[in-house]
């Protein structure tokens, strides 16, 4: 298995995938195993103490998912201080097998749920700060609200993936040719 990048963008990527995992299911069972999939595949290999404490990691990925709903950087700037106030500890350099060296921001003894709000924290602090606007939110596309973060392209995203994109622009082109035909018929 590749590793993904430890960088500010993949840790936000992350949260994306948590947050979709979750909102896109409604049986706690089905949840279980799509956040299970997600940590699998980010290589933060779940444990007992996941188990034992599911219950407070999904309301952690709920109050995460807060922060795609608001795209203003001051409101989400607030938002991540909020979470560093109630979980963050002080920094420290951490080297594990899997993925080196790297900041930890969480409490040494933390469980999986305060360590997700602050690594979470930091990974979203460091990409607000590096692009200087928020580089996510929800897809645009009528009915789908999935979150998504923008990679930097030339334009702003907004939408979750090219098919919501392609469904939106062709909502819109319909929504003109009728209206176009409307007015011609009004002629």
């Amino acid at each position: 298995m590749t590793l993904p990048s430890v960088g500010a963008a993949a840790v936000v990527q992350r949260v994306v995938e948590l947050v979709d995992a979750v909102e896109r299911t409604t049986d706690r069972i089905d949840q279980r195993s799509a956040v299970i999939g997600v940590f699998e595949r980010w290589n933060d290999g779940p444990d007992a103490a996941l188990d034992a404490r599911f219950d407070r990691v999904i309301a952690a990925i709920a109050r995460l998912s807060q922060i795609f709903d608001d795209i203003d950087a001051d409101r989400s700037a607030a938002l991540i201080n909020g979470w560093f106030n109630d979980v963050a500890a002080t920094p420290r350099l951490v080297r594990e097998p899997v993925w080196g060296w790297h900041i930890h921001v969480d409490p040494p003894d933390a469980d999986w749920s305060t360590w997700l709000l602050a690594s979470s924290a930091l990974g979203f602090a460091a990409l607000l700060a590096e692009r200087d606007h928020v580089p996510w939110g929800r897809c645009d596309d009528d009915g789908c609200r999935r979150p998504y973060l923008d990679r930097g392209r030339r334009t702003a995203q907004r939408y979750c993936s090219p098919t919501c994109a392609s469904r939106a622009r062709v909502r819109r082109h319909r929504a003109r040719t009728d209206n176009e035909s409307r007015h011609a018929q009004a002629r």
